[in-house]
């Protein structure tokens, strides 16, 4: 369910380095965009960016879909 998700996806992004974590968690728990993000981290778009493909990388590994 979806409450079991989040706990999942909380735990994922518990092992990654900080900067990924928080930008996955800001997109991916809180629904924020990229460019938002950018703004609150205080860093580029770009930046944000490579570090939400580090957290998809790493969630399609732990879910089995790359």
């Amino acid at each position: 369910d979806g409450a079991h998700e989040r706990v999942e996806l909380e735990e994922l992004l518990a092992e990654l380095p900080e900067g990924d974590r928080q930008a996955g968690a800001l997109r991916y728990l809180h629904g924020l965009d990229p460019e938002t993000i950018a703004g609150m981290l205080s860093t580029t778009r770009n930046a944000v960016d490579q570090a939400l493909f580090r957290c998809r990388r790493r969630l399609r590994e732990a879910f089995g879909d790359g």
